[in-house]
């Protein structure tokens, strides 16, 4: 899971004064789905995430494409370290690569599945 997702919805929230009650509610979601994305336990759709990045007032790319320095840090540290275990340093990375982006893709597909088949298209 992109840890760093749940890292800055937590840091934005807090940034607003929103607790993670106020925020779930707002988005429409439960406070226990909330948390465990912040945890990074738990993959949003894209419905939640899009609800998730309105109230905060981020875009999709900004959540999830910026990562801070520190962030990079971290994953670079771990993927060496894996290395030290046995894992070859490359193939973890591209494991977590592999991962992140069939999710950017996967939400890419629902974004444009929801754009081409808009809320209410087709009623009345």
């Amino acid at each position: 899971m992109e840890t760093h997702i749940g890292e800055k919805i937590i840091r934005k929230r807090k940034e607003l004064g929103l607790t993670q009650s106020e925020l779930a509610k707002r988005a429409g979601i439960a406070q226990s789905t909330l948390s465990n994305i912040e945890k990074g336990k738990q993959r949003p759709q894209f419905d939640t995430i899009s609800a998730i990045c309105r109230v905060l007032g981020l875009s999709l790319l900004e959540l999830l494409t910026y990562e801070e320095q520190p962030s990079r840090i971290r994953f670079f540290e771990e993927v060496f370290q894996s290395g030290a275990s046995g894992e070859a340093p490359e193939a973890s990375m591209a494991s977590r690569l592999a991962d992140f982006d069939r999710y950017l893709y996967d939400l890419f597909i629902a974004q444009v599945r929801v754009s081409n088949h808009p809320v209410g298209a087709g009623v009345g």
